[in-house]
């Protein structure tokens, strides 16, 4: 909030925030790590980033660096994202205007919950806004990893990391005149977005033990005709 940038300065997220740590403040909230969702310091700062994102294409501000996260979220469209990890990813922006530019940013973290980011600089005469097409949606081929957690009931299972599918979106830029409202031109691809698939992993509760056959508690003697008694089958398990 109140970043200030000048012509052609850039700015980093992950430098302004700083490392994610709890020593330096941060508390645990949702975030993903190795293909799951985890508690960690700082988790949920995507919506920052993602809602940052979105305003400054809207302001036509440059982008320098920016990927989405593993799988598409709820709280952006999708292909509309932004992902940031202390050490990983990064979001970079670059203020390509002749005049300064400033950034505005509200958090309401108890009642709306919500994330509000405004850009200020040059007046422009048209607003954009962007259109997100469904390409692709398909399940993964592959078969989910098993694993066994002796925690769980016998033939209970849960996801240890969630299946997602493989999606595909393209997102298209479009310009309106601000005074007659009227479309500008066709509308332009901006990007188009790929999320891999996760077969994910599933965790099973182990086999249940089966029940040993019924065996006799002492030896056959022989027969009365004094021939030994048959063979009893051996207990299967």
């Amino acid at each position: 909030n109140g970043t200030v940038l000048q012509p052609g300065e850039k700015w980093s997220i992950n430098d302004a925030a700083g490392p994610r740590t709890k020593e330096t403040g941060w508390k645990d909230a949702a975030g993903i790590n190795n293909g799951k969702y985890v508690e960690e310091p700082g988790g949920g700062i995507c919506q920052v980033s993602s809602t940052l994102y979105i305003a400054l294409i809207k302001s036509e501000v440059k982008i320098t660096t920016r990927s989405h996260h593993s799988w598409p979220l709820g709280y952006v469209p999708t292909g509309l994202d932004a992902t940031i990890s202390t050490g990983g990813p990064d979001f970079v922006f670059q203020n390509n205007y002749d005049t300064p530019i400033a950034v505005v940013a509200v958090v309401d973290g108890k009642n709306d919950r919500t994330v509000t980011i405004k850009v200020y600089g040059p007046k422009m005469d048209y607003d954009v806004s962007f259109e997100v097409e469904d390409v692709k949606d398909e399940e993964p081929t592959e078969s989910p990893a098993i694993t066994v957690d002796p925690e769980l009931k016998p033939e209970a299972s849960q996801w240890v990391k969630p299946r997602h599918n493989f999606i595909q979106v393209k997102v298209w830029k479009i310009k309106k005149d601000k005074q007659s409202g009227k479309q500008i031109g066709e509308k332009e691809l901006y990007s188009t977005e790929t999320y891999k698939a996760f077969p994910g992993t599933l965790a099973v509760g182990p086999s249940p033990s089966p029940s040993p056959s019924e065996a006799p508690s002492a030896a056959p003697s022989a027969s009365p005709s004094g021939e030994p008694a048959p063979a009893l089958p051996s207990a299967s398990s």
